[in-house]
């Protein structure tokens, strides 16, 4: 009987660990061999708030729609990305990225010169910004391939389709959207 209760107790104790566990992403663990994997707007979201994952890698494994969800850019002016995020082929639709008065808006604020972003698309939404906007990127010091953008974007300087202001490398893109923009360095 007591051997029971032991192993009932190890059972509770196990489960109580287990239910505290709390799962990033949809899987994976960040890392070259086991990217983060992001499925799902709530994927898409944890993604915006932990600046502390943006050197890390990623594989978006499913189109994303972001109807509804207060999108903020992953990147921006003090933490920039530095990771890797493999689009693989698929969209995020419906992203309404609003910065009115800040800059460095798009679905990502500021890539460094060793992040990648690749085999992306950014559809149905629209980015709005005071300078250095994007569909995809505000700024891009890194490189971006394979990627397109065909949402509108409203900014004062360094505005464009895909991305507002490149330093680095983009091979493969495009990019259909409206601009405004009341200033210079429109793209």
């Amino acid at each position: 009987m007591k051997t029971q209760a032991n192993y009932l107790g190890l059972v509770l104790v196990l489960a109580a660990a287990m239910s505290s566990v709390v799962m990033a992403y949809s899987g994976g663990d960040g890392s070259t061999a086991s990217p983060y994997q992001i499925s799902c707007a709530v994927d898409w979201q944890e993604l915006m708030a932990r600046s502390g994952d943006w050197g890390k890698q990623f594989i978006v494994t499913a189109d994303i729609d972001l109807a509804g969800v207060v999108v903020t850019t992953v990147g921006t002016n003090s933490t920039t990305f530095g990771g890797i995020l493999d689009g693989g082929g698929h969209t995020i639709y419906r992203a309404v990225i609003s910065q009115s008065g800040r800059d460095y808006a798009g679905l990502f604020g500021r890539i460094a010169a060793a992040g990648q972003v690749k085999n992306l698309g950014v559809a149905g939404g629209s980015v709005t910004g005071a300078n250095y906007c994007g569909g995809l990127a505000g700024e891009n010091r890194g490189t971006i391939t394979g990627c397109y953008a065909t949402v509108p974007v409203t900014c004062s300087y360094y505005s464009g389709g895909l991305v507002g202001e490149n330093r680095g490398t983009i091979t493969g893109c495009y990019a259909t959207g409206d601009i405004t923009s009341s200033g210079r360095c429109i793209g």
